[in-house]
């Protein structure tokens, strides 16, 4: 009895300290991400010497939004003639693809055996002539403003490489949306706000990036990621000596899902390539820590190591419950003082405007996405194995 209890006491140790870390750094970022505030410095250049910007939108079967898409990404402040669009079809229907051909950009149609992001995204850099400066990167359910690709553009004409947008909701109609909305702002406080005080690379959202044109393409060129390309494209950004910037002014409307079986599948890709890539970068991450000291890739890869909500929840559950199996009181306690903490980490990130009456959506919505998402545990760690399509409506 007294040596199950010893491993009990061992288990419930060893996921205090996992909670303990992963609590630490979603604390100290949230309180700094209060601290942040964004600063512009104006850009005088001639028009003519404007960054030449290449928009790329990736569209598997994305009928009932690219066109949208495209022509809010046409909608621009910035200069004709400085700017192209190129929407990667992929499995677009014949209707769609006449109303994008009628449009002022380029489309360029594909058909892979297996559709993949990072595949469109390589299609398109291999297609493109070489003399863009810059390229920027959309989901095929973006609306951006149209002063999007100066800010973007300011950025760059200051040195930034590698830069990322401010990626919001365009909707928030129901509880799911909302939960989505929510954490998306939740995410831009702690991992790009947070992080860009401290000195560190902001994180990138999968959509709303731009780049310089040719380190991205050499980058690209050594990805084929089913899922989560953009995890793997921070890493070796940050090898490359290019920080990630973040423009909170520069403003993308992403769609947000609205039905609880799109937000399980979608979570379930985004946790399956947050694991996946744990194992593949933490390690270096501590070697380049200690041989290199370089902070900034170390960050990034504890980054994939912290849990995501779903599952820190789960670990306080079992933390707890193994306390009490061991007959320690203090564990117990530890245990709730550590989940309070981590809430309140999340109290300090929540958007203000959506404090309200849509709060009590919120609070009906949680449990049922909480259950659904640890019932499908078991094919989450499949998920990145198979390319894995979030549908859109608007």
């Amino acid at each position: 009895m007294e040596i199950l209890i010893t491993i009990t006491q061992i288990i419930s140790l060893a996921l205090f300290v996992w909670a303990a870390i992963a609590t630490s750094y979603m604390f100290m970022y949230s309180v700094f991400g209060l601290l942040y505030t964004e600063r512009r410095k104006k850009v005088n250049i001639k028009e003519s010497e404007s960054p030449r910007i290449a928009v790329i939108i990736p569209a598997y079967k994305e009928d009932s939004v690219i066109v949208k898409t495209a022509e809010s990404a046409l909608r621009q402040s910035y200069p004709v003639g400085k700017y192209q669009v190129l929407v990667v079809a992929d499995s677009l229907q014949r209707s769609t693809l006449y109303k994008l051909h009628n449009l002022p950009l380029n489309v360029l149609e594909v058909q892979f055996e297996s559709s993949t992001k990072a595949k469109a995204l390589n299609a398109a850099l291999n297609y493109l002539p070489e003399n863009f400066d810059m390229v920027v990167v959309l989901d095929s359910d973006n609306i951006i403003q149209t002063d999007f690709l100066t800010k973007m553009s300011d950025a760059f004409v200051q040195g930034h490489r590698a830069i990322q947008g401010h990626r919001t909701a365009k909707n928030s109609n129901t509880a799911y949306s909302l939960l989505d909305a929510i954490s998306e702002e939740i995410n831009n406080h702690i991992f790009c706000k947070g992080q860009q005080y401290l000195g560190m690379s902001s994180r990138l959202t999968g959509s709303g990036m731009g780049f310089e044109y040719q380190l991205f393409k050499q980058l690209m060129s050594e990805i084929n990621a089913v899922g989560g390309f953009d995890k793997e494209l921070e890493l070796k950004l940050i090898s490359s000596d290019a920080k990630i910037h973040y423009v909170p002014s520069a403003i993308i409307y992403d769609e947000k899902v609205s039905k609880s079986e799109v937000m399980v599948k979608q979570r379930s890709r985004w946790i399956s390539s947050q694991f996946h890539y744990m194992k593949k970068y933490l390690p270096s991450g501590i070697v380049r820590l200690f041989k290199n000291q370089d902070v900034d890739y170390f960050n990034k890869s504890v980054q994939l190591a912290i849990p995501p909500r779903m599952f820190m929840v789960l670990i306080v559950f079992f933390g707890t419950l193994l306390s009490v199996a061991s007959y320690s009181n203090a564990m117990m306690y530890a245990w709730l003082i550590l989940f309070s903490i981590y809430i309140l980490a999340f109290v300090i990130a929540f958007p203000r405007k959506f404090v309200g009456k849509q709060l009590f959506q919120l609070v009906i919505a949680i449990p049922n996405a909480f259950f659904k998402l640890v019932s499908s545990i078991p094919s989450m760690f499949h998920a990145n194995k198979k390319f894995i399509h979030t549908p859109h409506e608007s």
